[in-house]
């Protein structure tokens, strides 16, 4: 891989892999300006086996009801790259929480695997507030998502989660009253990282469940992809 110095200083310095980065300098040498410009989603993602993402996470099959159980770990916000506060300003977001990120990597992460469509992605997020539905998740930006997300409300006629974001513990609860397809149980981030689990049901294939799992980790990894993907 070819990278100038200071290429190579600012991906250090912003958590970033030069790998997912596309070079504009000669022979594909990675420029500062190419760090600068932000990982290349496509790349980041083709770049990378989602079986081989998956078999770095923890799963068992005694979750609740025969749900399928990964573990895994999401940066602290203290850890996200510069980038995202970029973004962020361009969004004309500035109070984005962590777990509007969690939640829009699990639409995403759905939508990746083929375990929701486009049509058909309903979102519910239990907080200590009481629940908050959001119809239609993945047709609505991030900034629209954490609006809905943040005040809890009657539930639209006819909701049924497809999805379901709740702290650690409600995950066997929201299984046992929605059926949902995935579950995902994040704690609040410490400041390393902020353990998750997601459940999977048990009629998903299970490779669309595995690529669920690892679109997830590499989407909490990668906060960047998370705001460019459409």
């Amino acid at each position: 891989m070819r990278i100038s110095p200071l290429a190579a200083k600012l991906c250090a310095r912003q958590g970033i892999d030069p790998a997912t980065l596309h070079g504009t300098g000669p022979r594909g040498r990675i420029m500062a300006a190419d760090v600068k410009a932000g990982p290349r989603v496509g790349r980041s993602f083709a770049g990378q086996s989602v079986r081989a993402v998956f078999e770095e996470q923890p799963v068992g099959s005694t979750g609740p009801e025969g749900y399928t159980v990964y573990v895994g770990k999401a940066p602290a916000p203290g850890r996200l790259p510069e980038q995202v506060a970029v973004q962020r300003a361009r969004l004309g977001a500035g109070a984005l929480s962590f777990r509007d990120y969690i939640a829009r990597a699990l639409v995403k992460a759905a939508l990746r695997a083929e375990v929701t469509s486009p049509e058909e992605t309903n979102l519910l997020l239990r907080n200590e507030e009481g629940d908050c539905a959001v119809p239609s998740a993945a047709r609505k930006p991030l900034c629209r998502l954490a609006q809905e997300a943040a005040v809890p409300a009657p539930f639209p006629q006819g909701f049924a989660p497809q999805l379901v974001l709740c702290l650690p513990g409600q995950g066997a609860a929201a299984i046992r009253d929605y059926r949902p397809r995935l579950v995902l149980e994040c704690a609040a981030p410490g400041p390393e990282s902020a353990p998750y689990s997601l459940y999977s049901a048990p009629d998903l294939p299970r490779a669309s469940a595995d690529t669920a799992a690892a679109s997830l980790h590499l989407l909490a990894e990668n906060p960047v992809a998370l705001l460019l993907l459409p």
